[in-house]
């Protein structure tokens, strides 16, 4: 029975996740999403990587709080945009660590305002 409500569970989750996607005008070039803490990781992998399908610029989302941090994910859309500058910034501007590529980036984020965070990426 647990096994049944897990299956369910992410099929829910699946759903809202495309559901609220859809909501996304595909002419936004760059995306970037805060969930809270109950978004894991594999869940935020599947949102950059159902984003990156229809927008040109670069994709992320950020789960967390402003109280514990943040676990992030991004991915370069269509135009295949270099990541590297948006790392650039997070580690210089807010001390995030992680990595990546030009094409994809991952991290976290201590206690941290993400409403700033997401400006000073958006002015990229």
């Amino acid at each position: 029975e647990n096994a049944d409500l897990k299956v369910e569970l992410s099929y829910v989750k699946d759903s809202l996740i495309e559901y609220e996607l859809k909501e996304i005008p595909s002419e936004k070039e760059n995306v970037i999403l805060v969930k809270d803490v109950s978004c894991d990781g594999n869940s935020i992998r599947k949102i950059v990587n159902l984003l990156v399908q229809s927008h040109d610029g670069f994709c992320g989302v950020f789960a967390g709080s402003d109280e514990k941090g943040y676990k992030f994910v991004f991915s370069s859309g269509l135009k295949k945009k270099d990541l590297n500058e948006v790392l650039k910034v997070l580690r210089e501007s807010f001390a995030a660590k992680g990595g990546g590529n030009a094409r994809m980036i991952q991290g976290s984020l201590s206690e941290i305002k993400i409403t700033d965070v997401i400006e000073k990426i958006e002015e990229l």
